[in-house]
């Protein structure tokens, strides 16, 4: 999941903050999927929780204290 390029890097940065930059790309549109990198267990689990709520999958993966999300619309 983490070959690619982030459209999205919200490490360091503190709660509320990852989720309303991911909620500003879903409420602007989402056409496939958005991938993001966090360092924060709580943004990951709050993220989630957004993704979910708005309708679109949601995969995550944990390497080395880093959090690969991937978000993308249910089809």
């Amino acid at each position: 999941m983490n070959s690619r390029p982030f459209d999205l890097d919200v490490r360091g940065l503190s709660c509320p903050e990852p989720v309303l930059r991911v909620k500003k790309i879903l409420d602007i549109g989402l056409d496939k999927q958005l991938s993001i990198i966090t360092d924060s267990r709580v943004s990951m689990e709050n993220i989630s929780r957004l993704a979910r709520h708005a309708g679109f999958a949601f995969a995550s993966e944990e390497q080395n204290g880093q959090f690969y999300l991937l978000l993308s619309k249910e089809v």
